[in-house]
Parts: C-alpha cells; structure tokens; sequence
C-alpha cells in the first residue's frame, strides 16, 4: 500500500518503499487521536455548564452524572483534592467535597471525609460509573504526583485551560488547522490516568489482527493513519509499521545479478534518514519514518547509558 494520500503530490525524489503495516496498531493509534481530539472540545455554547460546589466549570465538553458517584477520602487526602480542585476541573472533572466530621468524643468524630462526583469526561464516564475503582486510581494517582511535583499546590502556576488555543492556533469558532493536531498542545496538563484509560479504550475497540479487510478498508485506514500525529506507533509505543525493501532499488536489479535477490533493497532507517526527502516541502514518508527510528535509538541509548551509570554507583557503594 502506498502511504502517501490523494491530497499530497508524490515526490519524484521520494524513494517507494514496500511498507508492513500492523492493522491493529495503526487502527489503535487512529483511534487514541480520535478521542484525545473529541476530549479537548470545549463546552457547548448552547448547553448550561455545570458548577461544583466549589465554584468551577469545565474547560472542556463534560457529562452530567445521572446518579452521583461518592466516595470516602481520609483528612488529609480531603485537603488535597481541595487545592487541585481547579485542575481537575480543566479536565472535564467537578466533584463536591464534605470534610470529615469533628466533634469531642471519637464517637462524634470520623477521620474520612467525602467526595461526590457530579461530572465527568465522556470518554471514561461510563467506565468509571461501572468501575470506580478505575476513578479512585486516576484521581489519587494525580493528586499525589502534583502534590510531589508542586511541593504542596498551594502556589501552584496553572497552565492555559485545556479548551483555551494558544494564540498561534487561535482560530474562528467551529473552524480548525491544518493538522487538526491541537490537542498535542493541549494535553500537556492531562491526568495521566485519563489517558491510559483512553489508550485502553482505543486498543479494545481497534481492528483486531485476524479481522479481514478488503481493499477498500485497508486505503481508508492507511489515509487516516497518514493524518495522526504519531503514525509510527500505536497508543501505547508499540510499531504500527515496518518498511520491508525499497522497491525501486529491487527494480534496478538486472536478471544477470544472480546473487542480489528479494532482500538487496532491503530498509535500513540510517539509509531513509540520510538519504530521502531531499527535495523543499512536506517530508515523505520514507525521511519521516528513518528520523523516527533515529530517534528512537537515541532514546534507548540514553536509558541504556543512565542503566550502566546506576550500576557503576552500586559497584562503588558496594
């Protein structure tokens, strides 16, 4: 399949590559843009937007709980999620908070106090009604990585609402960008547990890898694949496709070259990075895939080299 779509003109200079493509992964990493992208919407202007008691709305499109989801929090906890309150509301988030009761006896007092849900995402709503545990998790999870990062939050900078464009993708309302990547600048405040439940949800409902796909079906997902931000990789790292040979270095084999077989056109990502996409504009798919895996490479080199530095400091300590 070619991963070039209809809208993009084909670059002489731009090498055809044979490419392998997992159904799952690409169909997965689609997916997760998808619902990132839905999750940053702001809030109908024709809707009424909800309030917690604590005084916040969302930033971003939310759902009304039809029942309310309560659960208890210790004391300390209960003071936490006072001070994030704001954050959580960013994220579509908005609960009420009962603290725990005081009195002069231990049997008039309890250490617990109360946390009432009355709005959440639409992508987990309903999971987290189902499973509340999953929004304990996400919720705990969040408040204490903040309260390690921010040292307390009580002077915590809070970033641009997550519904809010920066002003160099400012646009008019309904309208959108080129890319319709702006969710890239918007996710950077996301609790991560909405996130991993995002990636979750889009794995599950993804092409699975023995379903059949016509032709059709397979040039649709690849022209959406090419649109994502991250074609490469699936929601959670993993490749969602590997170039397998150049094909026009396979062409410009003669028949009298016995010994140059299928493999002599062969991808390396050192020879697409180094070699492709000469030409001005938009870069092929070929360059962007090599700079990728170069990347890549380097990742693991650093985590590789920070592994060997920790071991020579346990051999020096010991």
């Amino acid at each position: 399949m070619c991963m070039e779509c209809d809208t993009v003109p084909l670059n002489e200079n731009e090498p055809s590559v044979l490419v392998l493509i997992d159904q799952h992964a690409a169909d997965e990493r689609v997916r997760v843009e998808a619902l990132l992208h839905d999750l940053c919407q702001p809030p109908s202007a024709s809707s009424n937007i909800p309030r917690s008691s604590l005084g916040y709305t969302s930033a971003i499109a939310t759902t009304l709980l039809a029942k309310l989801i309560t659960i208890q929090i210790p004391a300390g906890e209960h003071e936490l999620f006072k001070i994030h309150a704001a954050h959580f509301a960013d994220w579509g988030i908005l609960y009420d908070l009962i603290a725990p009761r005081t009195g002069r006896s231990l049997v008039e007092s309890s250490g617990m106090g109360k946390m009432t849900f009355r709005a959440l995402p639409p992508a987990i709503a309903e999971r987290c009604r189902l499973d509340v545990k999953q929004l304990v998790e996400l919720m705990r999870g969040e408040v204490w990585k903040r309260e390690e990062v921010g040292g307390g939050g009580k002077r915590e900078v809070r970033l641009p609402r997550p519904a809010s464009q920066p002003e160099a993708l400012k646009t008019s309302p309904g309208a959108s960008t080129d890319d319709g990547h702006n969710w890239l600048h918007r996710t950077s405040t996301c609790p991560q547990g909405i996130i991993d439940m995002l990636n979750s949800r889009s794995c599950r409902s993804a092409i699975m890898f023995n379903d059949e796909l016509n032709i059709d079906e397979c040039k649709t997902l690849v022209q959406k694949l090419s649109r994502c931000a991250f074609p490469f990789q699936c929601a959670h790292g993993r490749p969602s496709m590997v170039p397998l040979v150049d094909l026009s270095t396979v062409r410009d084999c003669s028949s009298d070259d016995e010994d140059l077989g299928f493999g002599a056109g062969r991808v390396s990502a050192v020879g697409l990075a180094a070699g492709a996409g000469q030409g001005q504009g938009r870069r092929g798919f070929a360059e962007a895939w090599g700079r990728w895996m170069e990347q890549e490479k380097e990742k693991e080199g650093v985590v590789m080299e920070n592994d060997d530095d920790d071991d020579k400091v346990s051999e020096e300590a010991g």
